[in-house]
């Protein structure tokens, strides 16, 4: 069952799973987390979770798809689109970052997106369509390489980003824009047709 609820009551239950599931992936992990103190706590109970998820992976998903609505907008502005693909790159990024840092726990839970794109319930992800459009968008302006698999590189882009994220958490002293560069530069030599 997508997000979009016919009655509002259905549609308070799903915000409040995904309200829970979020917090407890986020403080816990993926394996620690149990679904039935995700089901407690949003006041529901673990079949009402199974109507609506394809189990913990499915759930997980969920509460991706949720938070990266902000990351879809922050690929979609006007400007990154007009750039040149190897100035993309940063700018793309740099927004990822940056929203990144405004969505509470986004990094914690992009670490554990592995398991749901794994599991196959996170194809869709606003990130993964985004990075995608985006790749396309250079293929189609030759500043991409011809021969790339546009599903694949989104992929690996993304991973890209999820690992110097965890990286990042691993050792916040890090210097978020030498990081950010670091992936936009191994993005470029990977991609780019000059």
């Amino acid at each position: 069952m997508s997000e979009i609820d016919i009655n509002p009551a259905q549609t308070k239950k799903t915000t409040a799973i995904l309200d829970a599931a979020k917090q407890h992936f986020a403080a816990r992990g993926f394996e620690a987390t149990k679904l039935s103190d995700i089901a407690k706590d949003a006041g529901v109970a673990v079949g009402t979770i199974y109507l609506r998820y394809e189990g913990k992976a499915g759930l997980l998903s969920g509460v991706l798809e949720r938070a990266e609505k902000s990351f879809a907008e922050a690929m979609d502005q006007e400007e990154l689109w007009k750039m040149p693909f190897p100035d993309r790159f940063h700018s793309l990024i740099a927004a990822i970052f940056a929203t990144a840092g405004r969505e509470e726990d986004f990094a914690r839970l992009m670490a554990l997106s592995t398991y749901a794109v794994n599991s196959g319930t996170h194809d869709k992800s606003h990130m993964l369509v985004g990075i995608a459009a985006h790749l396309r968008d250079g293929v189609q302006r030759n500043e991409l390489r011809a021969d790339v698999d546009i599903p694949l590189a989104a992929r690996m882009a993304h991973g890209l980003v999820e690992g110097a994220m965890r990286e990042m958490m691993a050792e916040p002293t890090r210097d978020p824009e030498m990081v950010i560069t670091q992936i936009a530069d191994a993005s470029e030599r990977w991609l780019c047709t000059r």
